[in-house]
């Protein structure tokens, strides 16, 4: 594409492999280092007790494309089990899982939690010659509350394994969601989020984790970052779609960019980027 040729595209139907494979994210490498040539990239989703899987888990996929023939296989890793989680937020509804499940303040209109897929983006990262990666989704916390669910995961040689995970819910009052993670060149996670109540209009927030910090939890406590001065007020509850949580090519600096309301309307999303740095190591300013 870049020379002018004409493009190309490969497709993969997966339904006959599981019909409930959906939600997927593909790896997205940043970093000085990248996967040698001609490596399948790494996609993840999530299953649930809920939904007929037992354990909760994750599940990868390596992506192995052909050009020459232009096509391609995609197959399943082990799967990875996980602590318990629900992705069920506020309940079932025909069998399904209710989306609209986070209150705002001003209105009894709930947000689209979005608890049904990963949330974007699924980053790659090369740290002292080991492959990781980060992501995260939205589950449930406490009662009828979303909570932000995050993993990092890592490759010594002998296969993907899950070295740090947890729900992100430091408080029994505020949803979080709509969530997105990244890690510094220095091992460092930065998660970026809405945050929302009954008493409080959809806001921005982050928090994170250092590199040395105990085994499954952030260390490093929320901060919101911008209040929100409105509600949605549409009947579809939607919340946009995703947010992002990239690092510049420095490897230190976090831009995390999201949605806020200036004020209440229907679909009236305003975009805000934040900036900033977890200080440690080759990071410290």
């Amino acid at each position: 594409m870049i020379a002018g040729d004409p493009a190309d595209q490969i497709y993969v139907n997966l339904y006959p492999v599981d019909p409930n494979m959906a939600g997927q994210l593909p790896a997205d490498a940043d970093g000085p280092s990248m996967p040698g040539a001609n490596q399948p990239n790494v996609f993840a989703q999530f299953d649930a007790s809920e939904w007929g899987y037992s354990p909760d888990q994750l599940r990868l996929f390596e992506f192995d494309v052909d050009w020459g023939s232009t096509s391609g296989s995609f197959d399943a890793l082990t799967p990875l089990p996980t602590a318990k989680f629900n992705p069920a937020i506020c309940g079932y509804q025909f069998g399904f899982p209710k989306y609209n499940c986070v209150p705002q303040k001003g209105t009894s209109k709930k947000l689209d939690s979005l608890n049904d897929r990963m949330m974007h983006r699924l980053q790659w990262r090369e740290i002292g010659g080991d492959p990781y990666l980060v992501v995260n989704q939205t589950v449930k916390s406490g009662k009828k509350q979303a909570g932000l669910r995050w993993y990092q995961l890592t490759d010594d040689g002998s296969g993907w394994a899950i070295a740090n995970q947890s729900t992100y819910s430091p408080d029994a009052k505020k949803s979080r969601w709509m969530g997105s993670v990244a890690m510094d060149a220095d091992g460092n996670i930065a998660a970026g989020y809405s945050l929302s109540s009954k008493k409080i209009f959809p806001s921005i927030a982050i928090a994170g984790r250092t590199a040395g910090a105990a085994a499954n939890t952030f260390d490093l406590a929320e901060r919101k970052v911008f209040t929100g001065a409105g509600s949605e007020q549409g009947k579809y509850g939607r919340w946009g779609d995703y947010s992002a949580m990239t690092v510049a090519e420095d490897g230190c600096t976090f831009y995390y960019t999201t949605q806020y309301y200036k004020k209440s309307g229907q679909w009236k999303w305003a975009t805000r980027i934040f900036k900033f740095q977890i200080d440690s190591g080759a990071c410290l300013t």
